[in-house]
């Protein structure tokens, strides 16, 4: 029936099933019933409609078939670092400098100047969300010194929830501001206290909808977060909380410094879906000021070493 279907003629029928009775059947049928089934089915004219796909005509889900989605180039705001559109985490022990890491890569995108180790060049506004640092005495003296245009950065500084409300404040705020970024420092400060960071449902809550503002507004998300005092573990898995906070971010930096030498510090890129993983990025802070280093010697490895004067010292 599916030959006869398709166009085959009594001839070729016949002989396909001669051939399948041959083989096949045991004991093989009469060559009489063989040649009345071709000529049975042959009576039935063939198909010559194509069967159409049905298009469902609603869902309870927003849907699209992909033949209507146009692809889309990547676009940064520091390549391959930080995409726009995304969310992407800083992750490090307290007290290396991620806060400076990030007045320094505010200062970077007012300017409209070149970030190490790329050649994407933005130049617009920056929104600060900090609870450690106080904006006129530390994040402003800190961009000025850097040499930013602080007529393009903006601080909320009210410690607010990522709730719906906190959710429906900073969405507004961002159109009102057009930030090229959405720093969030630390990203743990602005989640609800009720929330257990720990569980991956909760932290997908407010992972997702940091996500969907980046990509409404065409902003890149900077979510600062503390690790863990493990080291014999994957980088992914050394930030605090649920391993799902790694798992939404497109991009995760890690910031560590040498165990034998402190001022040298680097930026090492452990996470990255979006394109090859950047090299390290080291930079050191003396002085009171900031400054990124032409090369770095340090990757996750060695950040995670033993000290030289712990491998020296003989186990009791």
């Amino acid at each position: 029936g599916a030959m006869r279907n398709k166009g085959a003629e009594k001839a070729s029928i016949e002989a396909a099933l001669s051939e399948i009775n041959t083989r096949q059947c045991s004991p093989p049928l009469p060559d009489s019933e063989v040649k009345a089934i071709a000529g049975s089915i042959s009576r039935y004219e063939p198909s010559t409609a194509v069967e159409a796909k049905p298009k469902p005509e609603c869902s309870p889900f927003g849907f699209k078939n992909l033949c209507d989605v146009d692809p889309e180039a990547i676009e940064w705001r520091w390549y391959p670092y930080i995409p726009r559109g995304k969310f992407t985490l800083l992750e490090g022990d307290p007290g290396l400098g991620k806060s400076w890491i990030c007045c320094a890569i505010s200062t970077a995108l007012t300017l409209g100047h070149k970030l190490p180790n790329s050649n994407s060049l933005c130049e617009g506004n920056v929104l600060i969300c900090s609870a450690e640092d106080g904006i006129a005495d530390t994040i402003k003296p800190r961009l000025l010194r850097m040499g930013a245009k602080d007529d393009c950065v903006y601080a909320i500084s009210e410690l607010f929830t990522l709730d719906d409300n906190g959710f429906s404040r900073l969405d507004k705020t961002i159109a009102l501001m057009a930030p090229l970024l959405v720093i969030i420092d630390p990203l743990v400060a602005y989640l609800s206290a009720t929330m257990d960071i720990n569980k991956a449902n909760q932290a997908r809550y407010a992972t997702a909808r940091l996500q969907a503002l980046a990509e409404k507004w065409g902003c890149a998300v900077l979510g600062v977060r503390h690790t863990t005092k493990a080291t014999n573990i994957k980088a992914i898995y050394r930030g605090l909380g649920s391993i799902d906070f790694s798992a939404a971010a497109r991009s995760i930096l890690f910031v560590g410094a040498d165990p034998d030498d402190d001022n040298n510090r680097a930026i090492v890129h452990v996470k990255s879906n979006l394109a090859e993983k950047g090299e390290p990025v080291g930079y050191e802070i003396r002085d009171g000021s900031f400054y990124w280093k032409q090369t770095t010697d340090l990757n996750y490895d060695k950040i995670n070493a033993v000290p030289e004067q712990e491998r020296r010292t003989p186990s009791p």
